[in-house]
Parts: structure tokens; C-alpha cells; sequence
């Protein structure tokens, strides 16, 4: 005989109890977490998609809560990031959501590290019961460059005053504190510079235009 647990639903949150299955399919209900990927490496801001059918209703109540660690360990709950307020229309089943990792989770600052992500629909059993039906991905928060770790500009340009007609070099001189590979990129307003994939700033041609550009 399985057992099943009671939601108290309303329009704005979910309860969810703190003993729910962590099942993903029951019957033809059935919940799935399709981005991110187990393990994955996220930052900024990353779209969620999930995947929930249930028989009995078109539009499922949901709510996405993290922990500390991965799924495999015992982690503290850290808060809800989303819940069903307001509602989310699905396209063939399909739910998204946007969530920036760099805002706080119920008051928590996240740092770089391992979490356990949980998606939970509430399905309908039995015409008026309700049970949640989970599923759950380990995920690890990273910086931008994916390495978890810290960037550092260690050099500076000793001038930035060029004359008309002159040219422009500066060798950026960076460090990553857990030794991986870093990726140069500056902004592509300014056509007449390019970046080398060592880091060196130089101008394509000799500067012919007053004013102060930003790099």
C-alpha cells in the first residue's frame, strides 16, 4: 500500500512536508528535471525546465527549493526560489523558470559550492486529495569563468593618454586563483581595438579621433 501526503495549497505558496517521496513517477503522474543536468556547473543566470503531466489537471502548482550539498549527502534547507505565485502556463507539459543565482535565497547570500536543486508538483489523487511528487538534481555554483574560483587583474596600463595618429598596447596580466584557464573579452564598442587570447589590448589602426573611450 503506498502512502501518500496531504498539501495545504493556496494561490500564493505551497506547504510542502518535510517527508515527501522523492519519487518521479507515480502512475501516469509523473515529474522530471530536465535542465540542469545532474552535476552541472551553473552561474548567473540559469533557465530551469522541467517536465510534469498529471491527468487530472492542465496547470500544476509547483514550488523549487534548494539545500546545502549535493542529493547524495544530508544538507540544511536553505529556502524556497520559487514557488506558484504567480502560476506557470506549461508548452506540452513543459515548465520554465528563470532564476538568477546571484540573489538571495530566502535572506541566504549564495556562495560557490554543492546543492541539492528540488522540484516538487502537487498532483491531484482521488478527485479532492492532493500529494507532492518530487525530483531533485545536485548542482554546483560557480563563478562566470567556471572554475568556482576567484579572477584577479594584477596589472594596470601606465598610460592611457594617447596622441591623434598614435597607437595603443597594454598586456593584461590576470590570475586565477585555482590555476584554470581564463577567457579575454573587451567591449565591442570599440572597433579600432582588439584582444589577443594571451590578453594583450592593442589598437587595429592608428587613432584618428578625439574623445575618451571606454575599455
Amino acid at each position: 500500500m503506498k502512502n501518500y501526503f496531504k498539501l495545504i495549497v493556496t494561490t500564493t505558496f505551497l506547504i510542502l512536508l518535510s517527508s515527501v517521496s522523492y519519487a518521479v513517477t507515480n502512475g501516469s503522474d509523473e515529474i522530471e528535471i530536465r535542465r540542469p543536468s545532474d552535476g552541472a556547473n551553473i552561474s548567473g543566470t540559469q533557465n530551469l525546465e522541467w517536465f510534469m503531466a498529471d491527468s487530472d489537471q492542465e496547470v500544476i502548482p509547483f514550488q523549487i527549493d534548494l539545500f546545502r550539498r549535493s542529493c547524495t549527502e544530508s544538507g540544511d534547507y536553505i529556502g524556497a526560489i520559487a514557488d506558484n505565485n504567480p502560476p506557470i502556463s506549461p508548452t506540452e507539459g513543459v515548465y520554465k523558470y528563470s532564476w538568477d543565482t546571484t540573489q538571495a535565497v530566502d535572506g541566504t547570500q549564495l556562495s560557490n559550492g554543492g546543492y541539492c536543486l528540488r522540484i516538487c508538483g502537487v498532483f491531484v489523487q482521488n478527485s479532492n486529495n492532493y500529494y507532492s511528487l518530487c525530483d531533485k538534481k545536485s548542482i554546483n555554483l560557480v563563478d562566470d569563468n567556471g572554475t568556482g574560483s576567484t579572477v584577479t587583474i594584477t596589472s594596470s596600463p601606465s598610460n592611457l593618454n594617447v596622441a591623434v595618429g598614435g597607437s595603443f598596447s597594454y598586456q593584461v596580466v590576470a590570475e586565477d586563483s585555482s590555476g584554470g584557464e581564463l577567457t579575454y573579452s573587451i567591449n565591442d564598442d570599440n572597433s579600432f581595438l582588439e584582444i589577443t587570447s594571451t590578453g594583450l589590448i592593442r589598437s587595429t589602426e592608428n587613432l584618428a579621433e578625439l574623445g575618451t573611450y571606454e575599455v
